[in-house]
């Protein structure tokens, strides 16, 4: 039944959180903050979120999406204690990561087990640690995740296009209109759309 597809789609979603929990403990139980997010947490003292010193620079970039969720973090740290639970957010953005990377994988003939783990294995590289540590950079996660919610649209979009022949529907239109917050936001990440 749906539900219980439901149910076993969040208890492997409940087991990358577990997993990529511990895999990022020592990040989740320190009391640090790096340089950028020193600088998030005390832009909010400043009293405007343009006091960020890299607000000027994102938006030259072609980023001004970006500057308004670090502002949105910027206002849920009001201790250096706080960015532990803001970095279990990203934890929890990370794990729908790796259970989409999973169940492509799982599309494309691999078993269960083992597209959960290199799910698991890719979530924990390099490139994915430091969206984990640096709240800052978990903007990169939203931008994968709204890059990979344009690609599903996009898709739903076609297979819309396929059945009432309009290339542009609802679908379709809101598959374009979340690229391109992607793309404002941190276009790097935004590639991932493509994967």
């Amino acid at each position: 039944s749906e539900f219980e597809s439901l149910r076993s789609r969040l208890a492997i979603w409940g087991l990358l959180v577990v997993s990529l929990s511990f895999a990022y403990m020592p990040a989740l139980q320190g009391y640090f903050l790096n340089m950028d997010d020193y600088n998030l947490w005390t832009i909010k003292d400043a009293g405007a979120c343009r006091g960020f010193y890299a607000w000027d620079f994102a938006i030259e970039l072609g980023r001004p999406l970006c500057n308004y969720l670090i502002c949105a973090l910027a206002y849920s740290l009001d201790s250096i204690k706080d960015a532990n639970s803001v970095r279990f957010v990203g934890i929890l953005m990370l794990a729908s990561v790796a259970y989409i990377i999973s169940r492509l994988l799982r599309s494309e003939s691999s078993n269960a087990v083992n597209s959960l783990l290199a799910a698991l294995a890719i979530t924990t590289l390099p490139s994915f640690q430091v969206n984990i540590g640096s709240i800052v950079l978990q903007i990169q996660l939203v931008t994968i995740l709204m890059a990979i919610a344009a690609y599903y649209l996009a898709f739903k979009g076609s297979l819309q296009f396929i059945k009432d022949k309009k290339a542009l529907n609802k679908y379709s239109f809101i598959a374009i209109a979340t690229f391109l917050a992607s793309l404002l936001t941190y276009t790097p990440s935004s590639m991932f759309y493509w994967v």
